[in-house]
């Protein structure tokens, strides 16, 4: 998935559980506090490999290790995020940015989790 709000929108839903709401007159979205019954805003997951990097966060504390690796193909840079452990085979995807790599490697991840 391309890195953008739909792809910060699929990581706040599928991994981490949270709401989403997008605003129908302006196509803003947010995140929606459950607790506190208010809006934030969603973090920018695909294009920020800080905010990425809390999807790294969430499986290594369920035991899941990462590896990244980086390189330049063809004069352009691209980024490897894997992720290994739990009997499973490791789970990753090459893009040409840190963070949208994290994002769909944690998405593939996911996927591959569901019974």
């Amino acid at each position: 998935m391309e890195a953008g709000r739909t792809l910060d929108a699929e990581i706040a839903r599928k991994l981490f559980r949270l709401v989403v709401i997008v605003e129908p007159q302006s196509g803003t979205t947010s995140l929606f506090d459950m607790a506190t019954k208010q809006s934030r805003e969603l973090p920018h997951f695909s294009t920020n490999s800080n905010e990425a990097y809390s999807i790294i966060q969430h499986y290594h504390n369920k035991g899941y290790t990462v590896q990244v690796k980086s390189d330049i193909l063809d004069g352009a840079p691209y980024y490897d995020v894997i992720f290994v452990g739990h009997n499973i085979q490791p789970i990753g995807y090459r893009d040409s940015t840190l963070a949208a790599a994290i994002c769909n490697a944690g998405l593939t991840l996911h996927e591959s989790l569901k019974p």
